[in-house]
């Protein structure tokens, strides 16, 4: 424990995890959990494979076949984020539904239908 690094390394661990949190509480404030979570773990995934590829000098000893497979193995994971991430109706679609809600004489705030006063 005399040596520096240790401790380099705990602070530079300590404000990794503080900005990773911050972002993560942002994102989460933008956006819904359904979506932003599996992003970013997906977005993770990537970078720390990558990390690990370039640190331990990985990927100079792969051949074509596997710098193919490892390719497809990084679209198939992003593919799959954006194939199962839920869907945002477009806001034109929910403001004509609000709209006709109103028309009609009701507010539907917990998934039910309350006349308006």
């Amino acid at each position: 424990l005399l040596s520096p690094w240790p401790w380099l390394l705990l602070v530079l661990f300590i404000v990794i995890t503080t900005f990773w949190l911050y972002r993560m509480n942002a994102a989460l404030k933008k956006y819904d959990a359904m979506f932003i979570i599996p992003v970013l773990q997906a977005l993770w995934l990537l970078f720390a494979v990558l990390n690990g590829g370039i640190f331990y000098q990985e990927f100079k000893e792969l051949t074509l076949l596997d710098n193919f497979l490892f390719g497809t193995g990084i679209v198939i994971l992003l593919l799959g984020v954006s194939i199962f991430s839920p869907r945002v109706p477009p806001k034109g679609e929910a403001v004509i539904d609000i709209l006709s809600d109103i028309e009609e004489g009701y507010f539907s705030a917990h998934d039910e239908r309350e006349p308006l006063i």
